[in-house]
């Protein structure tokens, strides 16, 4: 039988080995880059190469985890939290070794040292951490942020430090940015609702100076940002508001749509009785991704629901619809 990683988790945190390998080392070394990393799991009895699944063999699973654990336990430091469960695939039998993120990075074999045997995980490898990856794991083991670090002896120099927030912010404005949150990050790509990596800021300055308004003000407050995003004054916004309630809305030719949202539209243009729950299937998209996007295209009178949630149908607002989807810039 062949199988897949993804049939224990995510791929890149999943490792497939035949049988434990002479040489020990190189086993242990995904077990510590899972600990030094997000955790993960080792699936012993698979051959990692095809998927085949070939299990332990005459091997007692049980005496098996017993001389696993006491190996790892023996060579790595600090204590590595793990479990090792047998199940059986196909009829044969093999070990789950699940790896659990560690509180006390880094994690190393204890007979080579820290600097020479601290592994990580990089897309879905293990690798060795170099000096300020071992760096960061030692803080992290402490409970430690640079942010939260002094440099004892230098002189704060409000010159230097303006001239370095000057620079991050061009940066952000060129489109650059870091991802901050990768948990978050991966949530809402798998949800189909990031349009673009590293576009935001770039996007907002260039609609405000489209729609000749006032560019955006930041401000920095402690730890968090306020963002001031200014609106027209006076008539032209009671204009906007009037438009804006009236039974269709004329979108300009700039107006960007996603992809998935011209798609959302097409299929309530073709069935306006289709539930949220039909997009989704339609479009294979999370519901909670369809969700999002029904919401964000109601609030900007692009669409209406009219009626109950069983019975009710989707209007679109658009006056000539066909033809301003054919000019609509796609992001």
């Amino acid at each position: 039988m062949i199988v897949q990683k993804e049939l224990f988790g995510e791929s890149k945190h999943i490792e497939f080995k035949e049988e434990i390998p002479k040489k020990h080392d190189k086993f242990l070394k995904d077990i510590i880059a899972f600990a030094n990393t997000s955790g993960g799991k080792t699936i012993v009895g698979i051959v990692d190469d095809t998927g085949e699944v070939v299990g332990l063999g005459d091997q007692n699973p049980f005496k098996l985890s017993d001389a696993i654990s006491n190996m790892i336990s023996d060579a790595c430091t600090p204590q590595i939290n793990m479990e090792i469960t047998p199940k059986t695939i196909d009829g044969k039998t093999v070990l789950e070794i699940e790896v659990f993120h560690g509180k006390y990075c880094p994690y190393y074999l204890a007979s080579v040292g820290k600097e020479k045997s601290s592994y990580i995980r990089v897309n879905g490898t293990s690798r060795p951490a170099d000096v300020r990856t071992l760096k960061e794991l030692e803080l992290m083991g402490q409970q430690v942020s640079y942010d939260t670090l002094r440099e004892i002896g230098e002189k704060y120099n409000q010159n230097a430090a303006k001239k370095l927030m000057d620079e991050m912010y061009r940066k952000a404005l060129a489109g650059k940015s870091k991802c901050r949150n990768k948990a978050i990050a991966e949530a809402f790509q798998y949800m189909k609702i990031i349009e673009g990596w590293g576009t935001g800021l770039p996007r907002l300055f260039r609609q405000c100076r489209e729609r000749g308004l006032v560019e955006p003000r930041f401000e920095e407050l402690g730890d968090g940002i306020k963002v001031t995003v200014y609106r027209k004054p006076g008539s032209e916004q009671a204009n906007g508001i009037t438009q804006s309630t009236t039974q269709t809305t004329q979108l300009p030719d700039e107006r960007k749509m996603s992809d998935v949202e011209i798609r959302i539209v097409d299929a309530m243009k073709e069935n306006s009785k289709i539930t949220q729950s039909q997009l989704a299937n339609l479009l294979g998209m999370d519901i909670n991704a369809v969700k999002y996007y029904v919401r964000r295209l109601s609030n900007d009178n692009i669409i209406e629901h009219k009626g109950s949630n069983r019975s009710g149908e989707w209007e679109v607002l658009i006056t000539d619809y066909a033809k301003w989807r054919n000019n609509a810039l796609i992001l």
